[in-house]
C-alpha cells in the first residue's frame, strides 16, 4: 500500500503543465474545473484554437493535454501530432463530440492516449481523469468497444478489391477527404468518387465511419498497395 502511494504522489507530481484546447466557452469551462477538482497541476493552460495552441506550444511543455478536434480553424488531431512529436511523454486526450471510427482511429494513430466523449456526464468524465492518475487509459466505453471490435476477426467473409479501391479506402482511413485523395492518386474527384462507392458496396456499408472500421476489422488498410500515380 505504501508503494502504491508514493507512485500516485509521483503521477501528482508529473502533472505540472495542462492543457486544454475546447472552442466552446462554457465546455472549456466545464474541462477546467473538472481538472482543478480532480487533478493536481501547477499551471492550467487553455485554448480556444489551433493557433493559440500551437503559440502555447512553443513555450512550453505539457504533462497532459485535453485536445478537442473540431475547431475554428483547423483539428485538434494537428495539435496531437505536433505534441507528440515534441514530447513523446505528453498524455494526450481526445474530447470530443465525434464518435466516427475514422476520428477514434486517426487520433489513436497519432499517438492519442485516450478518446472520452463529451456527451458523457461530469462523472463519468471524472472518472476517467481520476483513471489518468492510476494509469488508466481514459476510453469512453462506446470508444473502447470500437476498439476491440476493430481488431476482432471476422470469419468466412472475403473482400476483393482492386488495388486502387484499396488506396482509396486507405486514404479515407487516414483522414482524407475525397480531393485529397484524388489529387494525391493523381485522379480526379469524380473517379474517385467512384472507386469509393464500389468499396461501399463490397464492405456493404453506406458511410465512411462504417467502411473504415471494416477497413480495419478486416486488415484491409495495413494491406492497402503502396500509393503511386499510376492508374
Amino acid at each position: 500500500m505504501k508503494y502504491a502511494n508514493i507512485c500516485l504522489y509521483k503521477r501528482y507530481l508529473i502533472m505540472k503543465k495542462i492543457l486544454i484546447l475546447e472552442d466552446i466557452p462554457d465546455v472549456k469551462d466545464w474541462l477546467s474545473d473538472l481538472v482543478k477538482e480532480h487533478l493536481i497541476a501547477d499551471e492550467i493552460h487553455c485554448a480556444e484554437t489551433l493557433a493559440e495552441a500551437f503559440e502555447l506550444l512553443k513555450a512550453h511543455q505539457y504533462s497532459l493535454a485535453i485536445l478537442d478536434i473540431g475547431l475554428p480553424d483547423g483539428s485538434g488531431l494537428d495539435a496531437l501530432k505536433l505534441i507528440k512529436s515534441q514530447n513523446e511523454s505528453c498524455l494526450c486526450v481526445v474530447s470530443s463530440i465525434f464518435d466516427a471510427s475514422e476520428y477514434v482511429f486517426t487520433a489513436l494513430k497519432y499517438g492519442a492516449d485516450g478518446y472520452i466523449l463529451k456527451s458523457e456526464s461530469s462523472e463519468q468524465v471524472a472518472e476517467h481523469l481520476k483513471g489518468i492518475l492510476l494509469g488508466k487509459p481514459p476510453l469512453s466505453p462506446s470508444i473502447a468497444k470500437k476498439i476491440l471490435l476493430a481488431f476482432r476477426p471476422e470469419k468466412d467473409i472475403e473482400v476483393h478489391l482492386s488495388p486502387r479501391e484499396e488506396q482509396i479506402l486507405g486514404l479515407m482511413a487516414k483522414g482524407y477527404n475525397i480531393p485529397d485523395a484524388a489529387k494525391l492518386l493523381d485522379i480526379s474527384q469524380h473517379t474517385a468518387a467512384g472507386y469509393l462507392k464500389q468499396v461501399y458496396k463490397k464492405l456493404q456499408v453506406n458511410n465512411r465511419a462504417d467502411a473504415t472500421l471494416k477497413a480495419y476489422e478486416l486488415g484491409l488498410v495495413n494491406s492497402a498497395k503502396k500509393i503511386s500515380v499510376n492508374n
